[in-house]
């Protein structure tokens, strides 16, 4: 059985990832659209 800090810790660090991933793609789409953040 796996125990709920190491889910946690696992999640937690995907969560990351992806909130990483969308301000990346905010840039991304904000310079393509030649606006100022």
């Amino acid at each position: 059985e796996e125990m709920w800090t190491t889910r946690y810790f696992r999640d937690s660090r995907l969560l990351g990832i992806g909130g990483g991933a969308d301000e990346v793609m905010l840039r991304v789409l904000v310079k393509t659209e030649g606006l100022e953040v």
